[in-house]
Parts: structure tokens; sequence; C-alpha cells
């Protein structure tokens, strides 16, 4: 994350690279997300990508991604 620009060339969006802070608040979003995708994984009863999970638990991830 620090010794690239991929994202602040491909999408415009201000580098990370001066603030440690910022640096560690995307990471913990990154670990968050995987973390609750798992779920998604771990609730199935069968393959993940072909058996969906609960409507509801898909509508709070989707809710807490966008808050």
């Amino acid at each position: 994350m620090r010794n690239t620009d991929f994202f602040t060339n491909t999408f415009g969006v201000r580098s990370l690279n001066d603030s440690r802070d910022e640096m560690m608040s995307a990471l913990y979003l990154q670990v968050s997300i995987i973390s609750q995708a798992l779920i998604f994984v771990m609730r199935s009863r069968g393959w993940c990508f072909i058996e969906m999970p609960v409507l509801l638990l898909c509508a709070a991830f989707v809710i807490a991604h966008i808050l």
C-alpha cells in the first residue's frame, strides 16, 4: 500500500502514503470486509456462490459497507 500509486493513478483518489493513521484505517476496513464476507461462506450449507445466505444477512452486509 505504501509503495504503489495504482489507485491514485487509476481512480484519481488521494494517496494515503503521507498518513499512517489513514493507512491503518484502510487496512482495518479491508480486514473487516473480509471478516464479514467470511460469514457468507460459513453460513451456507453448500457452495457459497451457488447457495445464497439469508436475505437479511445480505442486506446487513451491503448496508454496513455503504455506511
